[in-house]
């Protein structure tokens, strides 16, 4: 995500008056805020926020693509608890999360959304609650 920000009321911008409002993220580190100013390029981190579930800074995150019967490629997110290893711990309880929804075209319903870099937030009714449970 990115906003320009300029310290000109007026008129038009000019490169070394620029600044872009920035954020990073990670799949174990929330989103954070950057300011980067222009021509020197210099980067000034403007938050620090904490980790919000300690608990999962490990937790794996990937996205997995599959095959529906009637030939529709569908994108899920498979979560993994922190320390978590096959062989060691065995199978795990899965819960799937699925909800209807129309579309035009089997492409358009294979279209891949969120990335397996983005940061796993919790929301009240998030899956993650129960990974965060330990």
């Amino acid at each position: 995500m990115a906003a320009l920000i300029s310290d000109q009321a007026d008129g038009d911008l000019t490169v070394d008056k620029i600044k872009i409002l920035i954020s990073k993220e990670s799949q174990n580190e929330p989103p954070q805020y950057y300011l980067r100013c222009w021509p020197d390029q210099r980067v000034t981190q403007v938050t620090k926020f904490p980790h919000p579930y300690p608990q999962l800074t490990d937790l794996k995150k990937e996205m997995i693509r599959y095959e529906r019967n009637d030939g529709v490629q569908l994108t899920a997110t498979l979560y993994l608890p922190p320390g978590y290893e096959p062989v060691r711990d065995g199978p795990l309880p899965m819960l799937m999360w699925a909800y209807p929804e129309e579309f035009k075209s089997k492409d358009n319903a294979s279209q891949m959304r969120g990335s397996q870099f983005a940061f796993a937030g919790i929301g009240s009714t998030s899956a993650l609650l129960w990974l965060a449970r330990g």
